[in-house]
């Protein structure tokens, strides 16, 4: 189990993944960002035709203004991310960023949620806080430092969540606990999450690098075999064609002898024929199909 904690990726396929998991982690953000703003939106609407039946609820008008944080929040990071993936202009950093802060993002206003539910005890309500949490371990592969840097920003959300409410030091020193548990349960989450993505990723690259060793050793082979068949064959017609000429000068010479020896001699081509054609079969490109084994 510490192992999947303390797993770092080999160094030589480390950048290859990080550039395609920061890809990939962008494009998941587009998809997220999509998802938070329908639901801001469906909210938004459902306040709209339910005015009279919401007037009394109560943080109505925190709930509101955590809405048009959500709609507007949403709405940056899908142009954001959306630009991200078709723009060259951005490496893997300005993406690894882009991904953190929307992590951060996510669970700002998941935490907010369950803290304006909760009347100010965020100890009391986690369900909404507790699927951001999710979204944000699975959905996405992050490295150890941004993981850390999420897991200390959880603790430091229920800490700050404190100095609201007049609660007892007994609930500050409850909130606290909840948030290591929450914490550790994100930071699990997230390296199990990362080992897997990262153990099919290295041997996908290794089955790669096989099937090219595969490919140069088939070429190598055939590229053999033909040298051989042809320094064979070269001698061959060198011997068919002297017992041709000893058989049409003297006939009567050992003539079973040398038909012998010139069917042998063109059993033998047949052979290197037939090795040749072989090594041209063989010639052919593998028929290949390439798979994104990382979507």
């Amino acid at each position: 189990m510490f192992h999947l904690f303390r797993y770092r990726i080999p160094s030589k396929y480390t950048k290859e993944f990080q550039d395609t998991y920061g890809f990939i982690n962008v494009r998941q953000v587009t998809i997220l960002a999509t998802v938070v703003l329908c639901i801001a939106l469906g909210v938004r609407l459902t306040s709209i035709f339910y005015r009279n039946e919401l007037a009394t609820m109560p943080n109505l008008g925190h709930y509101n203004l955590l809405n048009w944080i959500q709609l507007c929040g949403s709405g940056i990071f899908i142009l954001t991310g959306s630009y991200a993936l078709k723009s060259a202009r951005w490496k893997t950093r300005g993406r690894n960023l882009l991904v953190l802060l929307f992590c951060l993002f996510v669970l700002t206003t998941s935490f907010t949620v369950s803290y304006l539910f909760s009347l100010f005890n965020p100890k009391n309500t986690l369900t909404i806080f507790l699927t951001g949490v999710v979204a944000v371990s699975v959905f996405f592969t992050l490295e150890f430092k941004r993981i850390i840097i999420i897991s200390i920003y959880i603790i430091l959300l229920f800490i700050a969540a404190m100095v609201i409410p007049d609660i007892s030091n007994q609930q500050k020193l409850l909130n606290v606990i909840m948030s290591g548990v929450l914490s550790f349960f994100m930071f699990a989450c997230s390296r199990y999450s990362y080992y897997f993505k990262a153990e099919q990723f290295v041997k996908v690259k290794q089955l790669e690098e096989k099937n090219a060793e595969v490919l140069l050793l088939n070429h190598q082979k055939s590229e053999i075999l033909g040298f051989v068949a042809h320094d064979l064959r070269n001698p061959l017609n060198n011997i068919e064609a002297l017992t041709r000429i000893v058989l049409e000068d003297n006939p009567d010479f050992g003539s079973t002898e040398m038909q012998l020896i010139l069917s042998s001699t063109r059993q033998a081509k047949n052979i290197i024929d037939d090795l040749l054609e072989i090594a041209q079969h063989n010639k052919a490109p593998f028929q290949l199909q390439t798979t994104n084994s990382n979507r």
